[in-house]
């Protein structure tokens, strides 16, 4: 039987479905706010350590959002309050950053992240585009309260500081998405894991070198582009050393940048070589400093050390890793036909109210560009500004056991943040439905 191990009490059903799902000779550890998620149907918040020796795996177990992450750069609070120094200047900001950021969302053509397979020193063999390849894709303008000296030398003078932060969330793209698929067709055929990860095999060990750095690749040209349409000109960048030779490009310099859904070889207490999955943790051993999400209004939630220092490293029982998604409570689908119910029942109602419960401050703070449909459609907030997710949850309760007790908990508010639109499939049935709801009332 798989050998399950919690910080706390499991609930039956969910172990039943882990046992179900993994083999006599894996092992799943069980973080905080664990779950399978709504959306795609995956773990999430558990660290898989899978054998890699013994076939007949469940490739339903790893989702497609292959090493997707966080990426934080800090930047001059006196320019970033400029932006928000009214509400005219800030929504042109945020307009402005969502139109310049590429999404696979709101153009069907486009293709987002640098293509899997690469040529010599695995550099890219053509130039790419970076993006949004979800719906849970962000960058933009984010604050924070912290306190500090103003001044390190300076003792007894602590007080709130309030710091700006760029931070862009992002998947890795068309790698990670090629990369699920011939890792799911290789496993089908049934080889094991080394097979399919090793030099050799299919995806083999180029492609998983391949598909971990482009989701930092793609967050890092995302975040050039944020930096750039704000104005925000002392950003360090650093040339991309796996770009094409033919079309060089250049990636911020990020202060904290954490990875979740990877998968590294690793080794168990006695030795024996396994490959660690990672589903919505984060990955110490691949991240730089220690980031967290709550839901998209709250924002993300940064460990810092005590110093002040971003670059806090988590070392815990749990092989180092700790909760990175919060718990999602509805899928996509779901909060979209309750957005569209809202608005039928509005025109319905001949209300002139906003129709998101929220309107006012969700529209100052989140930007986003949608698939056009018609002239004349309604502009539907997408899905995870109607609450798909829970606020995190594990901090105060178990930072001890996680290895948090001496980090510095900095909580990073939405202020401009520029977001994937609506799933195109998803909006086409919503705006079929509200224009069918209009045409009855006439």
């Amino acid at each position: 039987m798989t050998r399950v191990v919690a910080l706390d009490d499991i609930d039956n059903k969910f172990k039943q479905q882990i046992c179900s799902r993994l083999r006599d000779v894996d092992e799943c550890i069980v973080l905080p706010q664990a779950h399978i998620s709504k959306e795609s149907g995956t773990f999430k918040n558990v660290i898989m350590r899978l054998d890699g020796s013994v076939n007949g795996l469940d490739p339903s177990i790893f989702n497609s959002n292959w090493f997707a992450g966080v990426s934080v750069v800090s930047v001059p609070a006196e320019k970033a309050e400029m932006i928000l120094s009214s509400e005219s200047s800030r929504r042109l900001a945020m307009q402005k950053l969502a139109e310049s950021i590429p999404s696979e969302l709101k153009d069907s053509e486009t293709e987002v992240g640098p293509q899997l397979d690469g040529g010599d020193q695995d550099r890219d063999r053509e130039s790419w585009e970076c993006g949004f390849d979800g719906p849970g894709c962000c960058v933009g303008l984010y604050s924070a309260l912290q306190k500090k000296s103003p001044d390190a030398h300076l003792s007894g003078m602590t007080r709130a500081h309030k710091n700006y932060y760029i931070v862009a969330k992002a998947g890795s793209g068309i790698a990670g998405q090629t990369f699920h698929a011939r890792l799911l067709a290789s496993l089908k055929e049934g080889n094991t894991l080394d097979d399919c990860l090793d030099e050799g095999g299919s995806p083999g060990a180029k492609a998983l070198r391949r598909v971990a750095a482009a989701g930092k690749r793609n967050r890092g040209r995302i975040m050039r582009i944020a930096a750039e349409s704000f104005g925000f000109h002392s950003v360090n960048t650093i040339g991309d050393n796996s770009s094409s030779l033919s079309s060089p490009n250049r990636i911020v310099v990020t202060a904290c940048d954490v990875v979740y859904n990877a998968i590294t070889r690793s080794h168990s207490p006695s030795g024996r070589a396994v490959w660690q999955y990672t589903p919505g943790c984060v990955e110490q051993s691949l991240s730089v400093g220690t980031v967290s999400s709550s839901n998209l209004s709250d924002g993300f939630i940064l460990f810092t050390q005590p110093t002040g220092d971003l670059r806090f490293s988590v070392r815990n029982q749990a092989y180092n890793c700790i909760p990175f998604t919060s718990i999602r409570t509805n899928s996509n689908r779901e909060v979209v036909l309750k957005a569209v119910d809202e608005y039928v029942k509005n025109m319905n109602s001949g209300s002139n109210k906003f129709v998101h419960p929220d309107h006012q401050w969700v529209h100052s703070h989140f930007a986003w560009c949608s698939k056009k449909f018609s002239s004349n459609q309604k502009e539907i907030e997408p899905s995870p500004l109607w609450g798909t997710h829970k606020p995190e949850d594990f901090v105060s309760d178990y930072g001890r056991e996680l290895g948090l007790s001496k980090a510095k908990v900095v909580r990073l508010n939405p202020e401009a943040v520029a977001i994937a639109g609506v799933e195109p499939g998803k909006l086409r049935i919503a705006v079929k439905a509200i224009s069918s709801a209009e045409e009855d009332l006439v």
